[in-house]
């Protein structure tokens, strides 16, 4: 399972029945989206209204949990996928070790196809 952050903003109107909001996001969750689990919910400050945090087996599954939301009166929602930092900064770290190897056979490549001493024809130049 995938953790992911929904954030959520009520539609005009949409705050016109909070009071079971809960009862009734947890029923239709559960009735359209049997394999996400709805960790917990936040009220934010900003842009946004509110901010889930829940699991879900794949991306297909989080955008349901998204036009659940939608149907409950979310005018707008946006699903962003989490990774662990650790996770990141460990990928990120091998794909830096990667891309300075790739530089590294680039700069090689290059400087045996055109040696310092042997400019190439199309500079018209020759070094003393």
């Amino acid at each position: 399972m995938a953790d992911y952050l929904m954030l959520c903003r009520f539609g005009s109107g949409g705050t016109d029945d909070l009071a079971d909001l809960d009862r009734r996001i947890e029923a239709k969750m559960t009735a359209l989206c049997p394999a996400v689990r709805l960790r917990t919910g936040y009220a934010v400050l900003g842009p946004y209204d509110m901010l889930y945090h829940f699991e879900a087996p794949d991306h297909a599954a989080a955008i349901e949990a998204a036009m659940v939301m939608r149907s409950l009166g979310h005018s707008h929602t946006e699903v962003w996928p989490l990774v662990k930092a650790a996770a990141f900064l460990s990928r990120a770290g091998r794909f830096a070790q990667a891309s300075a190897e790739y530089e590294r056979r680039i700069d090689e490549a290059l400087e045996e196809s055109f040696p310092a001493s042997d400019p190439p024809a199309w500079t018209g130049c020759t070094l003393s």
